[in-house]
């Protein structure tokens, strides 16, 4: 036999993975029909850089009518030289918002993967805080475990949130086009309850 043996789960494991599995479908298919509806309210007529503008600059205003309260950023230190994919990225990044909701953390959360300068991947994630929650900035940096170099810093205003928002998107709208990567997979989810 090669490979790697099937793992056995156990029934309650089994129902686990089906649960995790239903709700990121739920939260894709949220995102999809997001991205159809605000794509959808694009002329046809613009060009393809034109169209690429409108989208973003639609997504900023959509999310900025969301109550943002903490930018957080997540880095990931390997423990060799092998760096992380953003596939991988992405998926590490969903599952901590998805602990974060389900543990009554956070209320919700617009991820962003950046490649930044040096190839180096990380996350940036706009969130949503519980207000009953103490010491939220600490409590967020204990739980993300790919590395210790994190910033999480307060949104104290409604510019200095649109600006976030408007940031990460731009940001990641350039890093699409430096790159030459074609848009197999959006460098941006958001995940609430």
């Amino acid at each position: 036999m090669r490979g790697r043996k099937p793992k056995c789960l156990s029934t309650q494991e089994k129902e686990q993975k089906q649960e995790r599995r239903r709700t990121q479908n739920r939260i894709n298919k949220r995102n999809q029909r997001l991205r159809d509806k605000i794509k959808g309210n694009i002329p046809t007529s613009l060009s393809k850089e034109q169209k690429d503008e409108e989208y973003i600059k639609n997504l900023i205003n959509y999310f900025d009518e969301y109550e943002f309260d903490i930018h957080f950023t997540g880095t990931f230190e390997p423990k060799h030289t092998k760096k992380i994919s953003l596939q991988s990225l992405k998926s590490y990044t969903d599952k901590f918002i998805q602990l974060l909701i389900d543990e009554n953390i956070i209320e919700y959360g617009l991820i962003f993967l950046d490649t930044g300068e040096t190839d180096n991947n990380h996350t940036h994630i706009v969130i949503k805080s519980n207000q009953n929650i103490k010491n939220i900035n600490s409590l967020l940096k204990s739980k993300w475990l790919l590395g210790s170099d994190v910033n999480v810093k307060d949104l104290e205003t409604e510019v200095h949130k649109f600006n976030t928002i408007k940031y990460n998107f731009e940001k990641m709208s350039n890093s699409n086009k430096n790159k030459g990567r074609e848009r197999k997979m959006e460098l941006w989810n958001f995940i609430k309850k």
